[in-house]
């Protein structure tokens, strides 16, 4: 008996302490799209992906003009020439591959590079927020199954932020 007591206490004990918690959400996805750097770094990684896909276009305009230039002289070359250009050929397209893969790398650090700022600045005001509303944790909204509007922290980080 003395054993439930214990146990009934510590769950009532525990419950009132999880009762003075004070928990609220944001949704971090939505401040990020509302901040000007957000839209400044879209600007420029949409300039770095024209830079590059005009790049991979001279590469495949190159590419597709060796592969014609190819089938037009084909019967003026020896075997040993149409051999050695379609080496060049393939040398090409590996390149155009190589490029691509690169491409791809350089954009998604030049993401990363961007968007880190960003993201500092959001948990920065979400941070203050807390310690200024007696927030015990903050949760990401988008990892919520069920939420009570009260919670939202959104408007007073969008003020921190000056949104």
């Amino acid at each position: 008996m003395k054993k439930i007591s214990i146990i009934i206490l510590l769950a009532i004990t525990s419950f009132s302490a999880i009762s003075q918690e004070k928990i609220g959400y944001v949704d971090i996805q939505e401040i990020f799209q509302m901040m000007p750097e957000a839209k400044a770094m879209e600007t420029e990684i949409k300039k770095l992906e024209e830079t590059l896909g005009k790049q991979l276009q001279s590469m495949y305009v190159k590419y597709q003009s060796e592969q014609n230039l190819l089938k037009e002289n084909q019967k003026n070359l020896s075997e040993a020439e149409i051999q050695d250009k379609l080496l060049e050929i393939q040398g090409l397209g590996e390149r155009i591959q190589t490029f691509e893969q690169n491409a791809q790398v350089s954009i998604q650090e030049k993401v990363v590079e961007l968007q880190k700022p960003i993201e500092e600045l959001i948990i920065k005001a979400i941070d203050e927020v807390s310690e200024e509303g007696g927030y015990t944790y903050i949760i990401n909204k988008q990892a919520l199954l069920h939420y009570k509007k009260d919670g939202d922290i959104l408007p007073l980080v969008k003020k921190k932020l000056g949104l």
